[in-house]
């Protein structure tokens, strides 16, 4: 649809996910006359190989201890509460409910493409996405690269231990995948930590996003990429190794 806001002609959609997700994402372009990319609407990942859909198998989750703590759980995990523990004692599922804050997505610029940005206010530790796509093994990653150089930008190692999973969010994703890298620590305003809920296999997390301050309605959403994740996206596509986040204090990848 297009309307016209103060003299300015805007492209826009209500709802990207078309009733996917709970709270519907809306779209914006006031820049030009590009549509956000044709992709499968997904509101959790799906397993996209039978590799990454064994490992899962082999490590159940457990039940919580009535504290929202499990015994035996891996170290450096975030771990949610799943479906053996009983409603009453389910403490922590904040990132198994989907998206809770209203986001958009908009075009920045021609440059840029599209963006993210929240429509709400988010405060500072608050869960605000889960980074969805097709779950897939780091063998399958690459050989999409190969076919399709335009899929690193949109893969995502998701976890810290050997034989990680990753994720190809370029044709079948959440919003998330809309949400643009930044170059500088002190400019980002969300981080990925590493999730587990209905399973326990440290290859295969959930990549939740956690605000790391408060943020303001209206702001854009960014994220800065692991090292190990730059370094292989500019090996397998050079160009994409200038940042053009356009913030004042932008350096570059550091």
């Amino acid at each position: 649809r297009i309307r016209h806001v103060n003299g300015v002609r805007e492209m826009y959609g209500a709802d990207l996910s078309e009733g996917v997700e709970a709270m519907p994402v809306a779209w914006s372009n006031t820049v030009d006359a590009a549509l956000p990319p044709p992709i499968l609407y997904l509101r959790c990942p799906v397993t996209a190989d039978a590799r990454a859909a064994a490992d899962i198998i082999r490590k159940p989750p457990k039940r919580c201890k009535g504290d929202g703590l499990h015994m035996g759980a891996p170290d450096g995990m975030r771990i949610e509460c799943n479906h053996l523990c009983e409603p009453p004692q389910s403490f922590r599922r904040p990132t198994q409910s989907g998206i809770s804050v209203r986001l958009e997505v908009f075009r920045v610029n021609a440059s840029v493409g599209w963006g993210l940005r929240t429509l709400s206010r988010i405060q500072k530790g608050m869960f605000v996405m889960e980074y969805v796509g097709e779950v897939c093994s780091r063998e399958e990653a690459e050989g999409r690269v190969v076919d399709d150089p335009a899929t690193e930008v949109y893969l995502m190692e998701i976890g810290k231990v050997p034989n990680s999973a990753c994720i190809d969010a370029l044709y079948a994703r959440n919003v998330s995948a809309f949400a643009n890298f930044s170059c500088k620590r002190s400019i980002p305003n969300m981080e990925k930590r590493p999730c587990l809920s209905s399973h326990w296999d440290c290859r295969v997390p959930h990549a939740a996003f956690f605000a790391t301050r408060d943020v303001a309605a209206g702001e854009e959403l960014t994220y800065r990429r692991d090292d190990k994740e730059r370094r292989q996206m500019d090996a397998a596509t050079p160009s994409s190794g200038s940042c053009r986040c356009g913030h004042p204090q932008c350096h570059g990848w550091d």
